[in-house]
């Protein structure tokens, strides 16, 4: 009797088991099926809510690419018309005439084949040198398309022509005394003036130079 007891315990507990396995199974289906649902709802929500801000971000981008080509067209008109505006002669330019007078003038002050020249060359062809730097210096700053410079006019003359020359042989007369030139070439009056205008005539290049290359 025992013995047909012991033999149906096995079986018994199998059944057992199965049936609390299915009805816990029964039991945490819905709360499965509730928690999946529960996901998949929340999943689409944060699709959407992505959807909509990477839509907010793309307006935004459009918006600031638009200010962006805005500003980016206002600087290119403002460079073109800053590159057509002429070049109004100002106290900048003066200060780059000087600038460039004395770099090509002092190199040739203390050239001493100059001094001799300057001994040596009359006042009739010093005046000549003379009027060929002029003329030079007005085709340079009338003619010439390096810079786009303003044409103004002091009695129907360039006023950077009249800057240049007053600058350029100023500068050469002030070196030539500053120095002490005309005491160690011993220099006349009509030689100190001989080397005035040699010496400017490297100072007005330099000057029109500087002046226009910028």
């Amino acid at each position: 009797m025992n013995s047909c007891h012991d033999r149906h315990l096995p079986a018994l507990f199998q059944r057992l088991e199965y049936i609390t396995c299915v009805s816990r199974t029964r039991i945490t289906s819905p709360s499965t099926a509730l928690q999946r649902l529960y996901k998949f709802w929340a999943n689409l929500i944060f699709v959407d809510e992505t959807s909509k801000k990477v839509d907010e971000m793309a307006k935004k981008q459009a918006e600031i690419e638009g200010k962006i080509d805005e500003v980016f067209n206002s600087l290119e008109r403002l460079r073109g018309e800053l590159e057509e505006q002429p070049d109004k002669l100002g106290w900048d330019d003066i200060t780059q005439e000087i600038i460039g007078a004395i770099s090509f003038a002092f190199p040739f002050l203390f050239t001493g084949e100059l001094w001799e020249i300057a001994k040596e060359i009359s006042l009739e062809r010093s005046l000549a040198i003379f009027i060929i730097t002029v003329v030079i210096a007005y085709l340079f700053i009338t003619k010439s398309k390096i810079g786009n410079l303003k044409k103004e006019t002091l009695f129907y003359i360039p006023r950077r022509l009249l800057t240049v020359l007053v600058i350029a042989y100023l500068i050469s007369a002030g070196m030539i005394y500053l120095y002490g030139i005309y005491i160690v070439a011993h220099f006349t009056t009509t030689q100190f003036i001989n080397a005035t205008i040699l010496i400017s005539t490297f100072a007005v290049i330099g000057a029109i130079a500087v002046d226009m290359v910028k």
